[in-house]
């Protein structure tokens, strides 16, 4: 039982410290025309990695309460 716990607790505190949507540097997410929802942030890890929204494509952002 302690074992579950403590698996459930580092998952638990890696989703929260972690990105959601994470671009390494030199890469790219490319979104053609549909909407991309994350819970958490978007991060950016570098100068050269980009997320592209095109033809309509939408990226929101926020928490699933009211």
């Amino acid at each position: 039982m302690k074992y579950i716990i403590f698996i459930l607790t580092v998952l638990f505190y890696l989703n929260s410290v972690f990105a959601q949507i994470y671009v390494k540097d030199n890469s790219f997410i490319f979104n053609n025309g549909t909407v991309v929802y994350a819970k958490g942030n978007l991060e950016l890890n570098g100068a050269n990695s980009n997320f592209y929204l095109r033809n309509g494509g939408q990226f929101f952002q926020g928490t699933t309460s009211i």
